[in-house]
C-alpha cells in the first residue's frame, strides 16, 4: 500500500470517538478490527479510517463477555477472537461469520479444560495449521492444532502447552509458519510448533511489551540503545556464518543459510544445536554446536 505524505498526514489528523474503551486491535489486509469494552467489534478501512462495519461476536453474553484479544490468519483469511471468559472463536474475515467456537464444546460445566485458557485470553498468534493463545493468570501458552476441515470438527486439539515465562506473556508473534515468539518482562522466548521445548531464551532489560514484524525486522517495545541481531539481514547472517572459519566448509554453510533466507530474527532460533541439525542436516554436529554458541555470544555482545 502506498500513501502520499499529504494523505498520510490527513489520516494522522483524524480522530474517531467511540462510546467504549478500545480493548485490542488487529490488522486484516486493508482493514483493521478494533474490539470495544462493550463487547462489539468495529471494522475500519486502513487507508481512510472510515467505519465499514460493526458486529458483536455470536455466543457471547451481552455486557458480560468481552473481546480481549484478536489474531489474523492471513493464509486462511480468518480472524481468531479471544474473550475474557477464556473461549476462542474463528471468524471469516470477509463475512465475519463464525466458523468455529470453543464455547460450543460439549460438557463445558463438567470439563473446565474446554475453556482452553486460565482466565481471559490476552494474546493470540497464528501459524501454519496452528493457533497459539495465552491467558492472564499464568505463564502458559496453549497451542491448538487447526485441521483443514476445522469448521465441521467438534473440538480443536490442544497439541502443546508452552511454558517460558514466570507470568503471562504480553505479546505473541508468529515470525514464520512454525515458529512462535513470546515476550514479557523477563525477556523473549522462542518456540517451535508441536514442541514444548523452549528453543531460545533471550534475556535483556526493557523487554516485555508488544512485538511486530515489519518485513524481515522484528520491532519490540523496550529500552534498546544498540542495533541488535534481530535487525541483521540475510547477507549479514551469511557473512556471520562464513566468518567462523577459513575452511571451505564454512562458505558452504554460509550459502546454506543464505539459500534458506535466514535473517537475524530467524537466526536467534538456532541457539539450540538440535534445531540447526533438524533444518540443516548436512552440517556436522560439532560445527552445529559451535554455531549455536557463536549465535548466543553474538546476541550477548549486541544487546
Amino acid at each position: 500500500m502506498s500513501m502520499s505524505s499529504a494523505s498520510y498526514d490527513e489520516l494522522l489528523g483524524r480522530r474517531y470517538n467511540v462510546k467504549a474503551t478500545v480493548q485490542s486491535v488487529c490488522f486484516v489486509g486493508d482493514h483493521f478490527w478494533s474490539s470495544l469494552h462493550d463487547g462489539k467489534v468495529i471494522i475500519r478501512d486502513f487507508r481512510t479510517g472510515l467505519q465499514l462495519a460493526m458486529f458483536e461476536p455470536e455466543g457471547r453474553e451481552k455486557g458480560i463477555t468481552l473481546v480481549t484479544a484478536m489474531g489474523y490468519d492471513s493464509k486462511n483469511n480468518r480472524v481468531w477472537i479471544g474473550s475474557n471468559d477464556g473461549f476462542l472463536s474463528a471468524h471469516d474475515a470477509s463475512t465475519v461469520r463464525t466458523d468455529h467456537s470453543t464455547a460450543t464444546y460439549q460438557g463445558l460445566i463438567f470439563r473446565s479444560e474446554h475453556r482452553q485458557m486460565n482466565g481471559a485470553v490476552c494474546c493470540i498468534a497464528c501459524g501454519k495449521g496452528v493457533v497459539w493463545s495465552s491467558g492472564m493468570r499464568d505463564g502458559k501458552i496453549i497451542e491448538h492444532k487447526v485441521p483443514e476441515d476445522f469448521k465441521s470438527c467438534k473440538n480443536i486439539e490442544i497439541t502443546a502447552t508452552l511454558i517460558g515465562h514466570q507470568r503471562p506473556p504480553k505479546g505473541l508473534l508468529s515470525t514464520s509458519d512454525r515458529r512462535l515468539w513470546s515476550t514479557w518482562e523477563d525477556g523473549v522466548r522462542v518456540f517451535k510448533a508441536g514442541n514444548e521445548k523452549c528453543l531460545a531464551k533471550i534475556n535483556f532489560e526493557g523487554a516485555g511489551e508488544r512485538m511486530l514484524q515489519v518485513g524481515t525486522m522484528l520491532w519490540q517495545g523496550g529500552d534498546h540503545k544498540k542495533i541488535s541481531m534481530k535487525e541483521w539481514d540475510i547477507e549479514r547472517v551469511s557473512s556471520f556464518i562464513k566468518s567462523m572459519g577459513k575452511d571451505m566448509i564454512w562458505s558452504t554453510y554460509a550459502d546454506m543459510f543464505k539459500k534458506a533466507k535466514i535473517n537475524g530474527t530467524m537466526l536467534l532460533e538456532y541457539q539450540d544445536k538440535d534445531e540447526i541439525l533438524d533444518d540443516f542436516k548436512e552440517i556436522d554436529r560439532i560445527h552445529a554446536k559451535f554455531i549455536s554458541k557463536a549465535i548466543l555470544k553474538a546476541w550477548n555482545s549486541t544487546n
